[in-house]
């Protein structure tokens, strides 16, 4: 874990690098990508100080000449790489601030390079497949993070979190119960051992009392004695290890358990949310849905309406037609008795041209007919 957090921040300060790199070159006052070139120079610096690595490991070779060999090219490729953009600057193919820039990226990358060889260079175990391999599981996890939702990527990892700590959990009681095993073995071992211990003292006495041993005898004894003292002060002290290193096991496991139960709490807390949301949303999906009938009904009812207004409104248009008709009637009855009166009248002017005495007759006669029209 402390291997990835390193790359992570070695990738890091080598994206910072890049980044002034590029703006020497892509800001609108400078415009110029000569300093590109650069990026040949960072990846030809490493190269030397692996390949003399990978030498001196095959041959095991005391000699540091390879070493000093790859030391003379990286420094070669780094005081070039600082120089290329001051040439530039000097013969005006880029301006001074993108020079600038361009050396601020490349002490922060040079930094980065040496830094990852100072935190994986002294380790044995270091191999450039574990690197590449750590790179590709972050990129996948950079990549699978913007591709998939928060809400469902904090899930998949408080579970996966839950089922490590659950793994974890089961193999440190595994490695408890191996522990109590041999520390049962070991204080078996240490009662037998004690008890012969006393064995060999009473043997030691009933001897004494009864023989007399030598003292080159006695020294043997002694040494013997002197010996199963260490062996049971060996066996103290592994013993006492073995209890700490069962206490530390111990309180890792309640560590872990602390740890899932609050992982639980907090996949506890995110379902209650769901649901919460899930309750919601029905709610306001219900409400919806009974405006959406208020609006149906009224929709049906306004139909009705219009219904009955476009029935009223032919049947006034109906009315209206027969009275119309019946007025046409009337009139044309009052222009056939006013035609025939034109005629009657034609007649009576006719007869009075032919008798004028009967003149003032016959307007009289008019004037009585059309009071009666009237």
């Amino acid at each position: 874990m402390a291997g990835i957090k390193a790359l992570i921040s070695l990738s890091f300060g080598g994206a910072i690098g890049l980044m002034f790199l590029m703006l020497g070159c892509a800001l609108p006052t400078y415009n110029a990508y000569w300093p590109l070139f650069l990026l040949f120079f960072y990846i030809l610096s490493p190269i030397p100080h692996c390949i003399s690595r990978r030498v001196v490991e095959d041959t095991d070779s005391a000699s540091n000449a390879c070493k000093e060999l790859a030391i003379f090219l990286t420094t070669g490729i780094v005081v070039s790489a600082f120089g290329l953009p001051i040439i530039f600057a000097r013969a005006g193919v880029i301006a001074w601030g993108a020079c600038a820039l361009v050396l601020t990226g490349n002490i922060v990358i040079f930094a980065t390079i040496m830094g990852f060889f100072l935190v994986f260079g002294s380790n044995d175990d270091f191999s450039w497949q574990q690197c590449l391999a750590d790179i590709r599981i972050s990129s996948n996890l950079k990549t699978g993070s913007c591709e998939r939702h928060v809400s469902s990527f904090k899930t998949n990892l408080d579970v996966r979190e839950l089922l490590l700590c659950s793994e974890r959990q089961q193999a440190l009681q595994a490695e408890m119960e191996n522990l109590s095993l041999r520390l049962y073995h070991k204080e078996q071992l240490y009662v037998e051992l004690s008890i012969k211990y006393e064995q060999l003292l009473q043997q030691q006495s009933d001897v004494m009392q009864q023989h007399g041993l030598s003292v080159t005898e006695d020294r043997s004894l002694y040494l013997q004695l002197e010996q199963m003292s260490c062996d049971l002060q060996q066996l103290q002290g592994s013993e006492t290890q073995l209890v700490g290193l069962v206490d530390e096991l111990h309180q890792e496991a309640q560590l872990r358990a602390q740890q899932t139960e609050v992982l639980e709490m907090k996949l506890f807390e995110e379902v209650q949310s769901k649901l919460q949301l899930t309750e919601d949303l029905q709610m306001q999906l219900n409400s919806k849905s009974l405006e959406l009938e208020e609006l149906q009904m009224s929709h049906d009812a306004l139909q009705q309406d219009l219904c009955d207004q476009s029935i009223a409104h032919q049947r006034t248009i109906e009315n209206l037609q027969r009275e119309n008709t019946e007025s046409l009637h009337k009139l044309q009855e009052t222009a056939q008795q006013f035609e025939q009166m034109c005629e009657q009248q034609r007649q009576w002017m006719s007869c009075v041209k032919r008798q004028p005495v009967s003149v003032l007759f016959i307007n009289v006669s008019v004037i009585i007919l059309l009071m009666k029209l009237r």
